[in-house]
């Protein structure tokens, strides 16, 4: 089996971080509600799994795995053996809290004030997610695909260089 192009997950990645990124600086400050914050998450946990995928792909691209796991479980397992970078297993972590935080029953607080709050349980411990946090957040996650595309780098010259011979690595 032919692995397929590393190039569409950087794109799909940075699609779902700059609509983040929108929700995170633009409708945050505008509107300062909960749902902006619940809807900046659900892209950034978008962001995190196409970039995951993407973090596979390489793997199998260089041989390293013959195929991507199918659930996310064990798809952090793999990235996490197979990537013991700091960045990546901070991101791992973000991600898990995330994930956790958006199935807890959440709330919010000073919708429509500059300190909006977004509440939910993550472990038995209530969490608190405002502007500032979900700002911080957002930083980690980018960092992540910095790491992805400087990991996709070289493959993504390579498949830019057979487009234009006319190509196809499938």
């Amino acid at each position: 089996m032919s692995p397929g192009k590393i190039k569409p997950f950087v794109d799909e990645a940075e699609l779902h971080l700059r609509r983040a990124e929108h929700q995170v600086f633009v409708s945050l400050k505008y509107t300062r509600t909960g749902d902006v914050i619940i809807n900046a998450i659900n892209r950034m946990l978008e962001a995190f799994q196409v970039i995951f995928d993407g973090l596979l792909a390489i793997a199998v691209r260089e041989g390293k795995i013959e195929e991507a796991p199918e659930s996310i479980i064990q798809k952090l397992k793999k990235i996490k053996e197979l990537y013991p970078e700091q960045v990546v297993e901070d991101n791992i972590k973000l991600y898990k809290f995330l994930n956790s935080f958006m199935k807890s029953k959440l709330r919010a607080e000073n919708e429509y004030r500059k300190n909006v709050t977004l509440i939910g349980v993550v472990n038995n411990q209530e969490t608190y997610i405002d502007i500032e946090t979900i700002t911080n957040y957002f930083m980690v996650i980018k960092e992540l695909l910095k790491y992805l595309k400087e990991k996709a780098g070289k493959y993504i010259e390579e498949e830019k260089e057979e487009d234009e011979k006319g190509i196809d690595i499938f």
